[in-house]
């Protein structure tokens, strides 16, 4: 299978890609693979899967996972002391 080539444009210049934010793991355990986090970085689906597989996505959503069950906890817990 040959070696990926980086994308170019109309020119035949290469495209330069956007590089991961420093904050993408913490917005994606926070708001998930939503249109909230595609707004959030302005940038569309294509761009937020490659960060996630850059950001080791077994592990991510592993992590996510985690963070959507403790907060499910927390609002059970929170809804149960009225």
């Amino acid at each position: 299978m040959p070696a990926r080539t980086a994308p170019r444009n109309e020119t035949g210049l290469i495209k330069p890609r956007r590089p991961k934010p420093r904050d993408f793991r913490e917005r994606y355990l926070e708001m998930g693979w939503d249109r909230e986090i595609e707004d959030h970085y302005r940038c569309n689906w294509r761009c937020i899967r490659r960060w996630i597989i850059e950001e080791g996505k077994d592990q991510l959503r592993i992590d996510r996972a985690a963070a959507v069950a403790a907060k499910r906890a927390a609002a059970r817990a929170a809804s149960t002391r009225h």
